[in-house]
């Protein structure tokens, strides 16, 4: 009976005390937002025409066709250039065709059938956005 009574006057003299002192809660961690990605400036903009092709292979420039592979004629835009072509996305000229002559560059694409819907279009804005040095 003494060690409950003894046991109940403890607490109560320790349990106020820890309900005025509550342990330290963790600190917030600030909440930084993502940068948005910021698009370079354009060095140059061109207006185009553009075909699309599919073939795997090698390029002009010693790399694998494919996404973000772009034809260009290197009189126009230098080939390492990064590109921005409106309605296809960022690319890379790093490939050239017998066929891209002056203002005509021709888009990677995955099959022929996408290549097909793609179609030859005219007035395509051409963003070069670096050239390498």
């Amino acid at each position: 009976m003494i060690r409950l009574i003894l046991a109940l006057v403890l607490a109560w003299f320790i349990y106020p005390q820890a309900l005025s002192d509550p342990p330290p809660l963790l600190e917030p961690i600030p909440v930084i937002a993502p940068k948005e990605e910021v698009k370079p400036q354009p060095i140059r903009t061109i207006i185009c025409e553009a075909t699309a092709y599919c073939e795997q292979g090698t390029t002009a420039t010693g790399t694998q066709a494919g996404p973000g592979s772009i034809a260009v004629d290197p009189t126009i835009i230098p080939l390492g250039s990064h590109l921005y072509v409106e309605g296809y996305g960022e690319g890379w000229a790093v490939d050239t065709g017998s066929a891209i002559r002056g203002y005509i560059i021709d888009v990677w694409l995955p099959d022929p059938q996408t290549c097909r819907e793609w179609g030859r279009k005219k007035n395509v804005e051409v963003q070069i956005l670096e050239v390498p040095e």
